[in-house]
Parts: C-alpha cells; sequence; structure tokens
C-alpha cells in the first residue's frame, strides 16, 4: 500500500513539473478563486471498491475555505459465495465543511472538516438448487459521515493536479478501515466575483 501511494505521489509530481506552468498568478487571485476538482479514489486499508468523487472549494480573503465533497462508491463483491448473486451495492456521499488553505508559489494545502450523509443500498439474490423458490433481499440505511480531508493543489494555472486523503472520524478504528479515501483527479480553476 505504500508503494501505491509513493507511487501516486510520485507521478503527481512529475505531471505538476511538465505542465509548463507559465500563468503568473498571485496568491491573492488563487485565493480569490472557486475550483471544481472531479476524481477517482481508493480506500486507503483495502477494501476492493473505487470511489468518484467531486469537490467544489471557494476560498475566502484570510485562509479560510468553504468545501463540498460529493462521492459515489460502486460497491464490489467483498465475499465471494456461490449462492448469492449481488444484484447491486453502492454508497452515495454528500459532506460540506470549512477548513484552512495555505499557499506556496505552486501549491495550495487545504485542511478542513466535513460532515455529511452516506446513503448505502445492496440487494442480493439467493440461488440455491435445493431452494425451489428466489429469495432476493434489498437493504438501504442513511448514516451521518463526518472526518477531516487533507487536499493538495499542484500547479498555478487554470487547470492543476489534485490529491486528497479523506480520514473519518467516526466508528473509530472499523470507520477508518471503512471509509477512509485516497483520490486523486485534476481541478480547474473558475473566476469568480471578489
Amino acid at each position: 500500500m505504500i508503494q501505491k501511494l509513493f507511487t501516486t505521489v510520485l507521478l503527481a509530481l512529475c505531471i505538476s513539473a511538465g505542465m509548463g506552468q507559465t500563468t503568473k498568478t498571485s496568491h491573492r487571485s488563487l485565493n480569490r478563486k472557486l475550483t471544481i476538482e472531479p476524481a477517482i479514489g481508493m480506500s486507503l486499508f483495502g477494501n476492493d471498491g473505487l470511489r468518484f468523487s467531486t469537490i467544489i472549494q471557494r476560498n475566502t480573503e484570510k485562509k479560510l475555505s468553504f468545501i463540498s465533497h460529493t462521492s459515489l462508491s460502486p460497491g464490489l463483491m467483498t465475499f465471494v459465495r456461490e449462492d448469492v448473486k449481488q444484484n447491486y451495492s453502492y454508497s452515495l456521499a454528500q459532506k460540506i465543511g470549512i477548513g484552512a488553505s495555505f499557499y506556496t508559489k505552486k501549491m495550495v494545502n487545504s485542511y478542513s472538516f466535513i460532515a455529511g450523509l452516506k446513503y448505502s443500498a445492496y440487494s442480493g439474490t439467493l440461488q440455491n438448487d435445493e431452494i425451489p423458490e428466489t429469495i432476493t433481499t434489498k437493504t438501504s440505511s442513511v448514516s451521518s459521515e463526518y472526518g477531516m480531508m487533507y487536499n493538495l493543489k499542484l500547479g498555478k494555472g487554470k487547470c492543476f493536479f489534485s490529491t486528497r486523503v479523506y480520514i473519518p472520524l467516526k466508528d473509530g478504528i472499523y470507520g477508518l478501515g471503512e471509509d477512509s479515501s485516497f483520490e486523486f483527479g485534476l481541478g480547474i480553476r473558475v473566476k469568480s466575483k471578489p
């Protein structure tokens, strides 16, 4: 896992260096921009599902940032049984939060506390020759979710590389193993009024 993380960070630095950052952008103008950052990610601790997400972040003048994080995790079958067919499994989460952003010449570091709701759904069908009828189960739940997010933006042009780590604070070790994630993607700075 450490090797994957190291390789991804190294790749991010190479992409950022190769983007040819020729646009002159001051810290003040970076500070006043809205960013949209779609990404793809994975669990930090071996859960075998992908996560598709997007962040919308607005920075104010005094390093304060407001953030909205939306994610969709299509579930992969985590246990294999010959007589159970998984029909669907997914979770959809929406979180909002507040944080602080710190700037250097080519990157922005943001630390945020985010909280929101997660909707999870699962359906499976029992397929057994010894049981004449087909049994299908469906379940869904809504739960609260909150945690800390670190977001790193590399690049000072309109487009930049974005990587983030989310660490849940709910449910202790179980929540850490289930909901923590590492995400990476590209972001766009959108002009906004001061």
